[in-house]
């Protein structure tokens, strides 16, 4: 496999899952569940990250266009037929309306894209065994916030930046480690405009929960996210807890494939 640290290695992975799926006579709504994990009746999720999926061929295009030291017209032959596929997109139909345009050589094409910009443009990594970790509690705190009678205001603003964390480890897969940033870079920027926000929450035990989550995926995709510098002046407002020895494993920027660790699941 490919490394997943840019869009060609990600939309490779995504394809040849749909690829190797036994039976393709089934819905492609069925298999695309499945292979982007969604609940099958959660039709505005699924066409969400299905759409997400169609964007990455565009931007595969784009950063192989970037590179002026190779024939880019042989390593964009995969394009015409990837595009065909998705053309094709119809969630009633059998899978293999999908699939079929999709052959070996496009497949081939896609790893070619994906080894050249994994040393030319590669991308954070994450690791997956430290974001399921963040994922299972992220979901026990919702579970807990939910039920909880806080106030209102603090129960809002926790329960949607948690909902966008659940959001951007179930899309890494798709598109790699820039959601998880994003979330970084607006709750702490949150803090930076609103410290009230800390200051109602650092005294009350989901509060506390809720900041060693939001610093455990800061440490996770690197200190410094965007425009957001996550040093003193805001780790001086997270709980003293929040810092305690988060053991979390940081994979730098690499040309190899790092171990594959389990995938997260529903």
């Amino acid at each position: 496999m490919k490394a997943q640290n840019n869009p060609a290695g990600r939309l490779g992975s995504i394809l040849k899952a749909a690829n190797s799926m036994n039976d393709k006579s089934v819905a492609a709504k069925v298999a695309w569940a499945e292979i982007l994990e969604t609940a099958l009746d959660n039709i505005p999720l699924l066409l969400r990250r299905l759409g997400q999926v169609m964007e990455l061929p565009e931007v595969v295009r784009q950063q192989i266009m970037r590179q002026k030291d190779i024939d880019q017209e042989v390593y964009l032959k995969w394009l015409p037929k990837v595009q065909r596929a998705f053309g094709n997109t119809n969630l009633k139909a059998p899978l293999s309306t999908f699939t079929d345009p999709i052959d070996e050589a496009a497949l081939d094409g896609l790893d070619f894209c994906a080894d050249l910009l994994s040393r030319k443009m590669p991308e954070k990594i994450l690791d997956k065994g430290v974001l399921k970790s963040i994922y299972d509690d992220t979901n026990k705190l919702i579970e807990d916030i939910v039920g909880s009678d806080i106030d209102k205001d603090l129960k809002i603003f926790m329960l949607e930046k948690l909902d966008q964390v659940i959001s951007a480890i179930k899309e890494y897969k798709i598109k790699g480690a820039n959601p998880v940033e994003k979330v970084v870079e607006s709750t702490y920027g949150a803090i930076v405009m609103h410290e009230n926000i800390y200051k109602k929450t650092k005294d009350t035990k989901h509060g506390s929960d809720f900041w060693k989550i939001l610093s455990r995926v800061a440490v996770v995709v690197g200190i410094t996210v965007g425009s957001i510098q996550i040093g003193e002046s805001i780790i001086n407002l997270l709980p003293d807890t929040s810092t305690d020895a988060i053991e979390v494993n940081i994979v730098e920027k690499t040309d190899t494939e790092p171990e594959i660790k389990p995938e997260l699941n529903e």
